[in-house]
């Protein structure tokens, strides 16, 4: 149901309007071609990501990269755990703990994906 009412549908979008514009964000307008990209990069990083576990932990910034990692994620059969950027260092690492995440994305440093050792 999931595949037949989002993924698809998304898909379909960006095979139909590639160059029309998908989300708007601080004021820039991002195509579905642009956003397509990002979710391709952000796929291809979890590919290569080591890790065991079906949740993927998203810091929840409000950028194109995570937009596109919940995409990606979503494509790749994963599914994510939101983590709030502003939370206490504490807090994120027990819901890292509970969901059982060894991998979280972060959009807002210069590697964007984390493989997390011995939570």
């Amino acid at each position: 149901m999931f595949c037949k009412s989002i993924l698809f549908p998304f898909i379909e979008s960006v095979e139909k309007s590639g160059a029309n514009n998908a989300f708007c964000i601080d004021e820039i307008f991002y195509t579905y071609n642009e956003f397509a990209r990002h979710i391709s990069k952000i796929r291809n990083a979890i590919q290569s990501s080591n890790f065991k576990n079906k949740n993927i932990g998203l810091i929840a910034n409000d950028d194109i990269e995570t937009y596109a990692s919940i995409f990606a994620i979503w494509l790749e059969g994963y599914s994510y755990v939101p983590l709030h950027p502003h939370q206490p260092a504490e807090r994120s690492l027990e819901i890292i703990s509970q969901a059982d995440i060894d991998l979280v994305i972060d959009s807002s440093g210069k590697n964007c994906i984390y493989n997390i050792i011995g939570h």
